[in-house]
């Protein structure tokens, strides 16, 4: 399922009953908050999104950035779900996860969907170590408010350095 934004509790119990795997892209909700709320109301905004009522329905959720609709790169979506930050403020603060369970959404959640466990999505011997490099901690992420604006610095992909500057 696409973003999986406005299901209620009913329609997300269908879907993990059915066993359909659901993809989020929260900054999204970072970005279009604002106009959403000119149509929809500031309620249905805040129930964009119910990352945590999804993973504790037992979906098999992911996440990332909608790349070229949102911003690219993940760490912006880190500190979207973890904050629920939006250009207006806060929204849906109880849809919120953590920084680490946003982590396992890019790289666990992404390859079981895809059905790649056994080649990517963690740092392993015998796996391929796909990863992003950023400056700073992103564990941190949820406590700056300039993480949105991080950059990966490097990704490496198949062995493959990509995004370096210079490159």
């Amino acid at each position: 399922m696409e973003h999986g934004a406005l299901a209620t509790a009913d329609q997300r119990e269908r879907a993990v009953a059915l066993g359909i795997p659901v993809t989020i892209q929260v900054p999204l909700l970072h970005d279009a908050a604002g106009i959403q709320e000119v149509y929809w109301g500031r309620e249905r905004v805040n129930r964009l999104f119910p990352v945590r009522q999804w993973i504790d329905a037992g979906a098999l959720v992911t996440a990332g950035s909608d790349f070229p609709v949102g911003p690219f790169g993940s760490l912006f979506s880190l500190w979207a779900m973890a904050t629920r930050e939006t250009v207006v403020g806060v929204r849906g603060l109880e849809h919120a996860i953590t920084v680490a369970e946003g982590i396992a959404l890019h790289t666990k959640a992404a390859v079981k969907m895809l059905g790649e466990e056994g080649s990517r999505g963690m740092l392993a011997m015998g796996l391929l170590a796909d990863l992003n490099v950023w400056r700073d901690d992103p564990y941190e992420v949820g406590n700056k408010a300039d993480s949105r604006l991080e950059k990966t610095l490097y990704s490496i992909v198949g062995g493959q350095v990509r995004n370096a500057p210079g490159m």
